[in-house]
C-alpha cells in the first residue's frame, strides 16, 4: 500500500513543514541500529521528502500488518522517532 501524508509542526497543526525527510526501515531495523550503521540506505525500506504544504508520499509500499520504524527529521527541528510502528493489518490505499 501507498504512504502519503503532511508534515506538521508539534506545537502548531496548522503550520506545514516542508522539507522534512521520512524514513521508513526495513522490518526488524531499529532506529539505532540504522544510526551505528551510519544510516546505511540499504537498511532503508522506503522515503520521501515532504514538500508545499509538509505534502509527501514514499517512495516505495508497504505492507498491512507489517512493523516498521520511522524516522522523521528537518534541520529546524528535533526529530521525532517511532521503533516497531505496525501498519494496521486492515490498511489500504
Amino acid at each position: 500500500m501507498n504512504v502519503n501524508g503532511v508534515v506538521h509542526d508539534a506545537d502548531n497543526e496548522r503550520k506545514t513543514i516542508t522539507g522534512a525527510l521520512i524514513v521508513l526501515l526495513n522490518p526488524g531495523v531499529t532506529i539505532q541500529e540504522w544510526v551505528d550503521a551510519e544510516f546505511d540506505d540499504g537498511m532503508v525500506h522506503a522515503s520521501g521528502t515532504s514538500g508545499r504544504g509538509g505534502k509527501f508520499q514514499l517512495d516505495a509500499k508497504v505492507l498491512p500488518g507489517t512493523t516498521y520504524s520511522i524516522a522523521v527529521v528537518h534541520d529546524d527541528y528535533w526529530p521525532v522517532q517511532v521503533d516497531h510502528y505496525e501498519i494496521p493489518a486492515d490498511a489500504s490505499d
